[in-house]
C-alpha cells in the first residue's frame, strides 16, 4: 500500500512538472490597452507575437501579467482563458 501511495505521488509530481514546463508567466507589452479581442496581435515581454483567436473580452488592461501555454494555444489573463496562435517565437525565455 505504501509503494502504491509513493508511485501515485511521483506520478502527480511528474504531471505537474510537465504542465509547468509547457506554460510560463510573462506580461503583455503591446497593445496598450490590451482588449483581448479576436484578431488582436499581442507582443509579450519575451518577444513573442501572438494573435487572439475567437474571443471578445474588452479587458482594457495595461501591461497585464499573463500565463501563456504554447502547447495548448492558451493565454490566461484575469482568470480568463483565451485561445491564441503563435506568430513569432520568443526571443528571451523568462
Amino acid at each position: 500500500m505504501k509503494q502504491l501511495f509513493i508511485a501515485a505521488a511521483l506520478t502527480l509530481a511528474l504531471v505537474g512538472t510537465a504542465w509547468a514546463q509547457s506554460c510560463y508567466e510573462t506580461t503583455i507589452q503591446s497593445p496598450t490597452p490590451f482588449l483581448g479581442n479576436s484578431g488582436e496581435i499581442i507582443k509579450l515581454a519575451d518577444g513573442s507575437l501572438w494573435e487572439i483567436m475567437y474571443a471578445y473580452n474588452y479587458l482594457y488592461a495595461y501591461y497585464p501579467p499573463v500565463i501563456v501555454c504554447p502547447d495548448r494555444g492558451k493565454l490566461i489573463v484575469n482568470d480568463k482563458s483565451i485561445a491564441v496562435q503563435l506568430l513569432r517565437a520568443p526571443t528571451v525565455r523568462q
